[in-house]
């Protein structure tokens, strides 16, 4: 199973509904299998839901480690303007560096 695979037959026990003469004979059988049947697309659904709410985390991560570098570069960029601003400024002021 990769990671893609949810897998149905862990959550029912199943891969697929069983049926039985006995439960078309029984109208209780019957309606515990329709009511299953529909369990268990229900649960497909949401496991459908689930990955892609997961994929689209993933997604997110990434491009917010994306934006977290980009901000780091030019939060150093900006460190290194101000640094070469306060140097040139000194050396006018002052008529020498003081770093």
């Amino acid at each position: 199973m990769d990671d893609r695979d949810i897998g149905l037959s862990e959550w029912t026990g199943l891969d697929q509904p069983q049926h039985t003469d006995s439960e078309s004979e029984d109208p209780e059988l019957a309606s515990r299998a329709i009511q299953r049947e529909k369990l268990i697309k229900e649960i497909k659904d949401l496991q459908l839901h689930l990955k892609g709410v997961l994929d689209e985390i993933k997604k997110t991560e990434g491009e917010f480690e994306k934006k977290k570098a980009e901000n780091e570069m030019l939060q150093t960029y900006v460190n290194n303007l101000t640094r070469q601003n306060k140097i040139g400024a000194d050396y006018i002021l002052y008529g020498s560096l003081t770093i």
